[in-house]
């Protein structure tokens, strides 16, 4: 909950982050890709992990304090 908070990320954007995505040396996170639920063309409804939709969309969100901590 914090995460979204402070960063202003959506609930896909985070659910979708990987360690990878988070940089504690320079204190960035990378949003990058995220988690989409829904039924698909297949009638079939589940988790996929997505490219956002536009360029801005993929981006580095700066990490404050209070995220790093939690």
């Amino acid at each position: 909950m914090l995460l979204a908070v402070f960063t202003g990320m959506r609930i896909g954007e985070c659910t979708g982050l990987t360690w990878a995505d988070v940089d504690f040396q320079n204190d960035m996170i990378s949003v990058n890709h995220n988690l989409i639920y829904r039924q698909w063309e297949d009638g079939f409804c589940d988790y996929r992990v997505m490219t956002p939709k536009t360029k801005k969309g993929t981006r580095q969100i700066p990490m404050f304090d209070e995220v790093r901590k939690a």
